[in-house]
């Protein structure tokens, strides 16, 4: 009975103090409304930053190996050695495969540019057609390394044969509207100008935005096979950007040391053979280095600066944006308690 008793006087303490507070800001509405909407802009402009920031923060998150995956970047052999570049050529991974068993997995992605698309295959092909700058070849193992979900077909053969190509919802859509595309086929249209049937061999759900690869369609890289086996000894074929998976438990400053190694044993090929120069002679004691970088610290390292296949964050924007959300909720709490010390003195009168 004490209990209810102690409640009850809780409750209209409450009541009253609630009344007291609601009559002085009626009686002060200009107070009142400035200094609880000061507070609340504050408040709500570093929620809108914190957000944002969180956002940025959590690129390349939601795959399930991205604590094992790392890209392999090298230097700007084009331009300045010491800043990083994330595209290598094609045989970077073919080196890593044979010589670094540490890698459970080495996929590649290769940039196309710019592709003539024409869904309706049996249609005169000069009519309808849709130019796609997100598609992208990949090697066949490019599931194995990444959590990108499929809605439809199997991750492990979808870009076994050539001519295979993979979908995303929202692009499969465009083409076919509500049916399955599955087995249905897409005409691209290569540099000879010839058209080259492709068959749907996957369906994926629309690449998330916090992701650094940003895609809507995939072709098998089995498809440029005459391609590669003419040029993939080419380390300045730099259309290519390189992942690798080390095993579980893999040292991995060890691993990077260890790969420094196969520069200077797999480069000279291409400097001898276009640059009639040896690899020290091309290189001129700079060191092309073969770096680590771990997945999900590519959006946001600020180097490279930028690559070829997404977005990619910036730091300082992001540490500025932190610094001003902070103070922005700094300064409208000071607002808040300057404006209330004002009224002190006739909070005083009424305390008396």
């Amino acid at each position: 009975s004490s209990r209810k008793v102690a409640r009850s006087g809780q409750a209209v303490m409450l009541g009253n103090l609630t009344k007291v507070a609601w009559r002085n800001a009626v009686r002060q509405r200009q107070f009142s409304v400035l200094n609880v909407l000061g507070l609340s802009l504050g408040i709500s402009v570093c929620l809108v930053i914190a957000m944002y920031v969180y956002n940025e923060m959590n690129y390349d998150t939601f795959h399930s190996k991205g604590d094992r995956i790392y890209r392999i970047n090298q230097p700007l052999i084009w331009d300045d050695w010491d800043v990083q570049f994330a595209s290598t050529g094609p045989n970077v991974a073919i080196a890593l495969k044979q010589e670094a068993p540490e890698f459970e997995q080495v996929t590649r992605l290769l940039a196309l540019g710019e592709q003539t698309i024409n869904a309706n295959t049996d249609g005169d092909k000069e009519y309808n057609l849709v130019t796609e700058d997100r598609c992208f070849a990949a090697d066949d193992n490019f599931f194995d390394v990444f959590s990108f979900k499929f809605i439809s077909g199997n991750p492990s053969n979808a870009l076994l044969e050539p001519n295979s190509i993979i979908l995303t919802a929202s692009t499969a859509r465009r083409y076919f509207g509500s049916t399955d595309p599955i087995g249905k086929t897409i005409a691209i249209k290569s540099k000879k100008g010839e058209w080259d049937s492709y068959t749907v061999t996957g369906l994926l759900e629309d690449v998330p935005s916090q992701s650094h690869i940003q895609f809507d369609m995939l072709i098998s890289m089995s498809t440029l096979k005459s391609v590669l086996d003419r040029d993939d000894w080419k380390w300045i074929w730099t259309a290519f950007s390189t992942y690798g998976l080390v095993k579980e438990g893999t040292d991995v400053r060890a691993l990077e040391h260890k790969i420094q190694s196969i520069p200077p044993r797999w480069a000279p090929l291409t400097t001898e053979r276009i640059f009639n120069q040896t690899f020290e002679e091309y290189t001129r004691g700079k060191a092309w280095t073969l770096y680590m970088q771990p997945l999900r610290k590519i959006y946001l390292a600020g180097e490279p600066g930028n690559h070829r296949f997404g977005p990619s964050g910036n730091p300082q924007t992001l540490k500025i944006f932190s610094v001003i959300g902070v103070l922005v909720l700094v300064l409208s709490c000071i607002n808040f308690m300057n404006l209330s010390t004002a009224r002190s003195s006739n909070r005083a009168k009424e305390v008396g």
